[in-house]
């Protein structure tokens, strides 16, 4: 008897594991199971090691390989091959060093993957040489610029990541007079900086300087700084944000957060999934990461792929909601 329940247990499919160990209370099963079933090899990926946070060693590999065998990821680690060029840091074309990493992260890639790693290496170099080439190193935007992705990309641990974005919130968190108002250059913080401190894991894991981030982030939220979160409705640039903004306490806890998840809702569809507009996730020739103009994961790889990208972000942010006040990803 007991080996036929062992032989059972070893006929089961990929998704029935997955049904049967991993799906969370929080998430309807029938709604993973169409997921599954129709999604294409990035949202299945991220739906099997970001949503569901599976540990079958064997389900991952599987997934790992069907990822980097999609196409879009082919296209995008392509332009990751180039030479790192610091004169194309970030700009409005899709070769842009910023745009590569924001879009690989969105499809899954990350610090541990190769050859993501490897293919980062450059920029990963050419900052520890840039600083130490000099004796008082001098932080440039392009610097910020490489620091942040780098940090969005799963590297906030590398030594001078972690030490530029240190100082960076130390040096804005000063600035943040009593009474919630800046004291000088209201205008200095800037998206990359948001994205830089709430991606870096020794700073969102030490309370001291994860007070100072929401500090900052309160500051966002009552419009005392000059960065604006974008509209709390599904459009791209809202959508690009969301894995970065809902790191953040104070975000979570604002209305805009409860106004946003109020917008995703009216998009679900009567079978429990979601289906945003087209035109909330596009995938265009030009434009920025941050303006959400590279939003597509699996488009024209089946055709339910608009409807399962829309399920696993508004799923992502269920996550984010049944979570504690410590979560990080």
């Amino acid at each position: 008897m007991e080996t036929d329940h062992i032989a059972s247990r070893t006929l089961l499919s990929p998704d029935e594991i997955i049904r049967n160990q991993y799906i969370p209370l929080i998430m309807s099963g029938s709604v993973i199971d169409w997921l599954l079933r129709n999604s294409g090899p990035v949202v299945r990926f991220r739906t099997i090691v970001d949503l569901l946070q599976t540990q079958d060693v064997g389900l991952v590999a599987t997934a790992i390989d069907s990822l980097h065998g999609a196409t879009i990821v082919k296209i995008w680690l392509d332009r990751l091959k180039q030479q790192f060029d610091v004169n194309s840091v970030w700009s409005e074309e899709p070769t842009a060093f910023g745009n590569i990493i924001g879009k690989l992260v969105d499809l899954g890639l990350r610090a541990g993957l190769q050859p993501f790693d490897t293919l980062t290496l450059p920029a990963r170099a050419w900052l520890t040489d840039t600083i130490e080439a000099s004796e008082r190193p001098r932080l440039t935007e392009t610097m910020l610029i490489v620091t942040c992705h780098l940090a969005l990309a799963g590297y906030s641990d590398i030594q001078y990541v972690d030490k530029i974005l240190k100082w960076r919130l130390n040096r804005l968190y000063q600035q943040h007079g009593e009474g919630g108002e800046w004291t000088e250059r209201p205008n200095e913080i800037s998206w990359f900086d948001v994205i830089g401190f709430l991606h870096s894991k020794p700073i969102m894991q030490d309370s001291e300087l994860r007070q100072k981030v929401e500090a900052i982030m309160r500051n966002v939220v009552d419009n005392q700084s000059r960065l604006r979160l974008p509209e709390p409705e599904v459009i791209p640039r809202t959508l690009a944000l969301l894995g970065t903004v809902t790191r953040s306490q104070t975000i979570r806890e604002s209305s805009w957060f409860k106004n946003l998840i109020d917008a995703i809702e009216s998009f679900k569809t009567e079978r429990g999934t979601y289906r945003f507009p087209e035109e909330a996730m596009p995938e265009k020739s030009s434009g920025t990461w941050l303006d959400g103009s590279y939003l597509a994961m699996d488009h024209g790889a089946n055709p339910n792929a608009l409807e399962a990208e829309s399920t696993l972000r508004a799923l992502m942010l269920k996550q984010v909601i049944a979570a504690d006040s410590q979560w990080f990803p």
